[in-house]
C-alpha cells in the first residue's frame, strides 16, 4: 500500500504519471514522494498506466453502477478512458471493454453500434440497436469493438454468402447454368 497524503492505495494502482484523474482506481504518486522512486518503484508502483489498466477501470465502474447511468464526472472519466484505449488498442485486443451508451450506462462494446447513417437519426430504429454515447466518435467506436449501424443493417437485410465474411454479398444468377443456357435455347 502506498501513502497518497490523504489516503492509502495499492501499489498496483498508482503511478508516477497517470494521464487521467481515476482516483481511486488509478492515482498518481504524489510530488512530495518522488524522492522515494526507487523504494515506490520496488514495491510495485510504474511509471504509466496501461491500456489494461483503463479497460479494468471501466469494468470497476461497470460493476459499481450496475447498469444505473453514471453521474456527469464519471460519465466524462469513461469517455477519457475508451478514447485513452482506442489510442493503444493494440495492447488489450482481446479485452472486454465496456463504453458509455445513448442512456449513460456502461455497457460492453460487442453490444452497442455507432450511427455512421446520420441521416436516419436514432429514433427510426426503436429498440433494435442499442447505440453509444454521442461522445464517442465512429473512429474511435471501431477501436473499441462497437458495430456499425450500416453493417448490421445490410446484415439483417442482404442474402449472405457463408464463407466466412461478414462483407460477402451473393449476386448474380439464381439459377443453374444449363438451366439458364436450355431456356434461352427455347426462346429461339
Amino acid at each position: 500500500w502506498v501513502w497518497l497524503g490523504d489516503d492509502f492505495a495499492a501499489a498496483e494502482s498508482v503511478a508516477f504519471k497517470c494521464a487521467l484523474n481515476a482516483r481511486p482506481m488509478l492515482c498518481a504518486v504524489p510530488a512530495e514522494l518522488y524522492a522515494y522512486a526507487s523504494l515506490l518503484r520496488a514495491m510495485g508502483v510504474r511509471e504509466t498506466f496501461s491500456s489494461v489498466d483503463y479497460v479494468r477501470s471501466l469494468a470497476h465502474l461497470a460493476d459499481k453502477y450496475q447498469g444505473a447511468s453514471l453521474p456527469g464526472a464519471d460519465l466524462d472519466l469513461a469517455i477519457a478512458m475508451v478514447q485513452y484505449i482506442a489510442d493503444d488498442r493494440h495492447s488489450c485486443q482481446d479485452a472486454r471493454v465496456f463504453v458509455p451508451d445513448l442512456d449513460s450506462v456502461l455497457t460492453p462494446a460487442g453490444d452497442l453500434v455507432y450511427n455512421d447513417a446520420p441521416w436516419m437519426g436514432n429514433a427510426s430504429f426503436g429498440e433494435d440497436f442499442r447505440f453509444v454515447h454521442p461522445k464517442i466518435s465512429i473512429d474511435v467506436g471501431e477501436k473499441v469493438g462497437l458495430r456499425s449501424l450500416r453493417r448490421q443493417m445490410l446484415l439483417r437485410t442482404s442474402d449472405l454468402m457463408d464463407i466466412g465474411l461478414q462483407d460477402a454479398e451473393a449476386f448474380g444468377q439464381s439459377e443453374s447454368l444449363t438451366g439458364r443456357l436450355r431456356h434461352i435455347l427455347e426462346l429461339y
